[in-house]
């Protein structure tokens, strides 16, 4: 996963670049460059899962990182 600069910037920037960077040289935030998408349906089959549960699907199927993972799970725990 590759993350860029919310001003535009700055792209490519690896896990690690993005955490040690903090605010890119063009003065924007770090974000993914693309988050991926899980269907209602697949939401819906997580909501009864703890965390631990949740993270390891969401990391096995999207290899992500921490920061990503907060953004994938993030609709399930505003789910009602």
């Amino acid at each position: 996963m590759k993350y860029r600069s919310t001003r535009g910037g700055v792209s490519g920037l690896s896990f690690e670049d993005a955490l040690y960077t903090g605010y890119t040289s063009d003065g924007g935030i770090i974000m993914p460059e693309v988050i991926p998408k899980i269907a209602k349906d697949v939401l819906k089959s997580w909501v009864n899962l703890s965390y631990m549960q949740l993270a390891k699907r969401c990391w096995t199927r999207h290899s992500v990182d921490l920061l990503t993972l907060t953004l994938l799970l993030y609709p399930i725990l505003k789910m009602d």
